[in-house]
């Protein structure tokens, strides 16, 4: 059976459908429900991991966001790999002849439709999820120097206008680090009759 053989160009084709769209559809449906099962149970783990309080209204708030970005997700893959393939598996069929230029601007428009993907997911997270717009926002702004500037002299947080600068937030860390050490040392200082960490960093 040679390349051009009908049959062969048949098989291929819902090969094509079967590996690109229906696996892979599936595959997302099935472990997406599964996550989505899981946040819907009332976990106070799930709570605390998502919006790292525990708070009711923010359990809610974050599992539904979590939730529409996974339905997004597998939305959008068979909006943008659907139609191509599809389109595809009709012609080798001959469901539709692929010599009329409607099928033909189709092929094209399909095509670009299904590399677009590749680039969607981005812009389907920033639409979706606030927490994906706060932290771009906030990438941005440590970027360009007028984002440094404004951060630096508005101390603004993320439930503001302007979040934290993020050499603010890393100085915050090391800060608290350096206190859990002063900590450490003075227990272990007072346990053997030594001086407290206090008079350690006292010049």
């Amino acid at each position: 059976m040679s390349w051009n053989s009908t049959v062969f160009q048949q098989v291929y084709a819902v090969y094509l459908m079967v590996v690109l769209f229906v696996a892979p559809v599936l595959g997302m449906l099935v472990s997406h429900i599964r996550a989505i099962y899981n946040l819907r149970g009332d976990s106070k783990a799930n709570g605390d991991f998502l919006t790292g309080t525990g708070g009711k209204g923010g359990k809610r708030a974050s599992k539904a966001q979590v939730t529409r970005i996974l339905v997004a997700v597998v939305v959008l893959y068979a909006i943008f790999w659907g139609p191509v393939l599809t389109l595809n598996l009709t012609m080798k069929f001959d469901l539709v002849s692929p010599y009329t230029q409607a099928v033909y601007a189709m092929r094209l428009a399909f095509t670009q439709l299904s590399l677009l993907h590749s680039c969607v997911n981005p812009i389907a997270y920033a639409f979706v999820s606030r927490n994906f717009r706060l932290g771009l926002s906030r990438a941005l702004r440590s970027v360009l120097p007028r984002g440094r500037q404004e951060d630096s002299t508005s101390g603004g947080s993320l439930s503001g206008h302007h979040p934290p600068h993020p050499h603010g937030y890393y100085r915050q860390v090391q800060d608290n680090m350096f206190n859990l050490w002063l900590w450490q040392v003075s227990r272990q200082l007072q346990q053997h009759g030594g001086a407290s960490a206090t008079e350690l960093t006292t010049v």
